[in-house]
């Protein structure tokens, strides 16, 4: 018995099985990947001859799971969502997402196809309540930002390497109604909140005081930190419904 990588002269030496019955044959492969095998037979007296060998058959041995990650979903296309996925030894063949509301057990499972070496699919936004972009873009939602969320949302995408990182940041600052500096009273104010009780930290507390010292009574963002400061009511950005109610 003849065992070599599929493809390739890499072969282990010749396996002698000895037997009256070999309708059944153990086998370790070597690696992972994919092999061939073929099986020729020897008679009593030691006759055998390689080259009457069976037709060679293929192994395949994958002892590792895909690694897979989600893809950011662009803002000129936000209901595409994207997974890369890595398999070294067999490739990609198929997958499933699956989707929920926040604050519910019940899963959807959402259709896919392959595309390269990515699951792909799309949210069908018509049948789900309206995200903040959607509002945003639509003119439903007046939104307003500060100079630094819209630099702490670049940091994140230069630290993850997005493509068009300042470009994205753009998009931000575009849908939004204002886009606040950050004044000498707004630091005033986020040292105090610094100082409070209880504290909040530095990003917190620039965000918070830029929203006091404007008027703005309702702040977007999941950082439950926010919670609890006079004059300020955070909502869940995820939460569609809370946030279709502006």
């Amino acid at each position: 018995m003849r065992l070599c990588r599929a493809g390739s002269r890499d072969c282990v030496e010749p396996v002698r099985r000895v037997g009256d019955a070999l309708a059944r044959l153990e086998l370790d492969v070597p690696a992972p990947g994919v092999w061939s095998v073929s099986v020729w037979r020897e008679d009593a007296a030691g006759n055998a001859d390689e080259r009457l060998a069976s037709v060679p058959v293929t192994l395949r041995y994958d002892p590792e799971p895909p690694q897979l990650g989600f893809e950011h979903s662009p803002l000129s296309d936000p209901t595409l969502v994207s997974v890369l996925v890595s398999d070294r030894v067999s490739g990609l063949a198929g997958g499933e997402i699956e989707l929920r509301r926040q604050g519910t057990a019940s899963w959807q499972t959402l259709e896919t196809h392959v595309q390269g070496s990515r699951l792909v699919t799309r949210l069908d936004d018509a049948r789900l309540p309206a995200g903040v972009v959607d509002l945003l873009r639509r003119g439903q939602l007046a939104g307003e930002a500060s100079v630094e969320l819209v630099q702490e949302y670049l940091n994140v995408l230069l630290r993850r390497s997005v493509a068009d990182a300042a470009g994205r940041a753009r998009d931000v600052a575009a849908i939004c109604a204002s886009v606040h500096a950050f004044e000498h009273r707004d630091l005033e104010l986020a040292l105090s909140l610094v100082e409070g009780e209880p504290p909040l930290g530095a990003r917190d507390a620039v965000h918070a005081a830029t929203a006091l010292n404007r008027g703005i009574g309702v702040i977007l963002s999941a950082d439950r930190h926010l919670d609890g400061i006079d004059g300020l009511r955070r909502l869940d950005p995820l939460d569609r419904e809370a946030v279709a109610s502006l």
